[in-house]
């Protein structure tokens, strides 16, 4: 179903394209125009015309209920009726929505359509009986030959239901008198199976179905999408078969390459699309798809190399393809995309660029925008790449607060501490709920010192996001760091542990709280086990403290010379070693 605002959207474009620059009186859509020239009533004049102006203003609540009433107190007009619906439904209001389509139904009962609408919200409402009923007499009354047809929209029907264990049952149900054997059948028996959980029955019916039909792709699909822990290397065994008899089984091919990519088997993949290469050698799309297995697979030459046999077949097309065809256009921008990509990830930062630059200004998003920004940061251009992001400001101004966020990021990990919290505290009054923002800020704060707005900033963040484990765990690491509020520390880095009990860095805070609590075996516990996960600088300082606490100068020594190997110029790292003096350099 589509979303009523969407609906909606469709309706108005019907408006002839002089319509919202002529005066009310005349600003009328074409049906509503039509249901006022039938109109004789002035009760229902008035309907129709409130009907109209909460369209216009979007008030859409009072012009379903107005037009809910016009089809209640005046007459059934299916234009109006289905305001009524529409809108019902899709704000899960399926008893009002009900009532409406009962009146269109009762008008209009051989309306595809409407009977399409009837049917679906008996089963949302919860009358079972007469849900079932209509289902199956839709089954009843199809000819033989549009059975198939009537059995997918009546799936489609049945996919509305919330319940997948209901949903299942109703299929059963809804088939059980017909006898059904065709592939179809099973293909969507396996499918509601499927999203009940049901996974052993699910695999029956899509084998059942491949009985019935042994060249169905749709079945050959499900086993796939079905091959899951101990069932995966059978059904990527059947699968492989299935394609070596139907190699023109692109959509199950293509899928079956995404698995085998899935599952690591990067060199499988690319000989599987080599295959599809010569079995379609005119389907350039798979060497774009060849190069996504080359990316995934971090074999960067080779992605690059693919990508750009790509981009050169996609030049030739776009010369060839008439100037208002953007298929190649399209193709052509997301391959680039892709290139920029590959560069970044090699840190061919000026290649990148070169790349990005390419893409037409009109192609530009904010996204590309932001991506050139970063590019041009990672260049050392920070201050160009602000510039960047001013002008992204103007050219997409709904989207200013995440410019000013990535500058703030951009400034942040280039050092430039001061000049981040300013364009944090900006991208804030744009973005005042965004709680990602206020946690980088308050990170930045405490790293200048300044704990009170660092403090305020990360309650704000755990009232608005309660699981969040790195806000509870952030205050509770200042409290530990600074030696004080040590008691709430505990219970704060408790809740980040519970939250996410694997995270090196809480265990990290955990550890550090116990040592200034000199509870130095339960420190050790814990920075032992996030130094096995994480041999960085900050923690190696942690751990290598707890060590002297405990008289173990060697492993002490041996913990800060990982500390340096991981960052040399770590300032908490640096301080430690100066301090504990343990001829470490």
């Amino acid at each position: 179903m589509l979303s009523f605002k969407t609906w909606v959207c469709g309706v108005l474009l019907a408006l002839s394209p002089t319509v919202w620059s002529q005066p009310v009186d005349v600003m009328r859509k074409p049906w509503l125009a039509e249901e006022l020239k039938q109109s004789v009533d002035a009760d229902e004049v008035y309907s129709i015309l409130a009907i109209e102006t909460a369209f216009f203003e979007e008030n859409y609540a009072f012009a379903a209920k107005e037009a809910l009433n016009f089809t209640k107190y005046h007459r059934v007009s299916p234009q109006i009726v289905e305001i009524a619906v529409n809108y019902y439904y899709t704000e899960g209001d399926y008893e009002h929505a009900y009532e409406a389509v009962k009146y269109w139904y009762r008008a209009y009962p051989d309306n595809d359509n409407v009977r399409t609408w009837y049917t679906t919200l008996l089963g949302q409402t919860g009358r079972d009986k007469e849900f079932l009923r209509a289902l199956q007499q839709s089954l009843r009354n199809a000819r033989p030959e549009a059975l198939k047809d009537k059995l997918h929209s009546n799936a489609l029907i049945l996919e509305e239901i919330r319940d997948e264990h209901k949903a299942l049952a109703f299929y059963e149900q809804m088939t059980a008198p017909f006898h059904l054997q065709s592939a179809d059948y099973h293909v969507l028996f396996s499918d509601f199976a499927a999203r009940a959980e049901k996974l052993d029955l699910a695999w029956k019916e899509a084998f059942k179905a491949l009985e019935v039909d042994k060249n169905s792709e749709e079945a050959a699909l499900r086993v796939l999408f079905l091959s899951q822990g101990g069932k995966r290397e059978q059904g990527m065994r059947f699968v492989q078969q299935f394609l070596n008899k139907h190699p023109q089984s692109r959509n199950l091919y293509l899928n079956y390459i995404s698995a085998l990519t899935e599952d690591g088997e990067y060199n499988n993949a690319i000989k599987a699309i080599k295959r599809m290469q010569k079995v379609s050698p005119e389907d350039f799309d798979l060497l774009y798809f060849q190069a996504l297995i080359h990316y995934d697979a971090q074999q960067w030459s080779d992605a690059r190399r693919v990508l750009n046999q790509f981009i050169d077949i996609q030049q030739q097309r776009q010369k060839s393809l008439p100037k208002d065809s953007s298929t190649a256009d399209e193709k052509l921008l997301d391959a680039r995309k892709l290139l920029v990509s590959i560069y970044k990830a090699e840190k061919k930062y000026r290649l990148a660029l070169t790349e990005l630059n390419k893409i037409p200004d009109q192609d530009q998003d904010a996204e590309l925008l932001m991506e050139k920004a970063r590019l041009l940061t990672a260049l050392g251009s920070v201050r160009e790449g602000l510039s960047i992001l001013d002008m992204a400001s103007q050219a997409f101004p709904e989207n200013r607060g995440g410019f000013l966020w990535l500058g703030g990021n951009l400034l942040n990990e280039s050092g430039r501490t001061d000049e981040a919290i300013v364009y944090y505290n900006d991208a804030l009054k744009e973005l005042p709920n965004n709680a990602d923002i206020k946690y980088a800020l308050a990170i930045l704060y405490d790293k200048r010192g300044e704990v009170w707005p660092a403090e305020k900033l990360l309650r704000e963040v755990m009232r608005e996001e309660p699981d969040l484990a790195d806000a509870y765990n952030a205050l509770g690491y200042i409290f530990a760091d600074r030696n004080y509020n040590l008691e709430e520390s505990q219970e704060l880095l408790e809740k980040a542990l519970m939250l996410d009990s694997a995270n090196p860095y809480i265990m990290d805070s955990m550890g550090w709280l116990q040592f200034r609590l000199k509870n130095y075996d339960v420190a050790l516990e814990y920075l032992e086990r996030a130094f096995d996960e994480k041999p960085e600088a900050e923690i190696a300082a942690h751990l290598a403290e707890v060590y002297v606490a405990k008289g173990d100068q060697h492993k002490a020594r041996e913990t800060l010379k990982i500390g340096l190997q991981d960052d040399a110029s770590n300032a908490v790292l640096r301080e430690t070693i100066r301090r504990l003096n343990l001829g470490v350099k």
